[in-house]
């Protein structure tokens, strides 16, 4: 699936998702539809796999703020993306001030 792709189920989903796995796909941004529901109070999604897409670390930086903020998500697979140093300070704010993840 390609980020056009992403863009039609994105538009399809709730804040009552729990799952959402993308991984092995070719999707190179992370669609607006995911930060919203990410960055809202009443986002209940457990689990996010983004392994194996073609990520880079501009879209890592433009998730960190709303994953930093983020309740809900325990599990985040950013594996085998196109990720670099530059999104070593966006990966160390999520990390460090999610109290969910695992």
């Amino acid at each position: 699936m390609t980020d056009k792709g992403v863009e039609h189920i994105m538009d399809k989903i709730t804040n009552d998702l729990s799952k959402l796995d993308l991984s092995n796909n070719k999707i190179s941004l992370v669609h607006p539809s995911l930060l919203k529901i990410l960055g809202t109070g009443a986002c209940q999604l457990s689990y996010l796999n983004l392994e194996n897409n073609r990520l880079t670390d501009d879209s890592i930086n433009t998730m960190s703020m709303v994953l930093s903020l983020n309740r809900s998500v325990k599990y985040l697979n950013l594996g085998r993306n196109y990720l670099t140093k530059g999104c070593v300070d966006a990966l160390a704010l999520i990390i460090e001030s999610s109290k969910c993840l695992q």
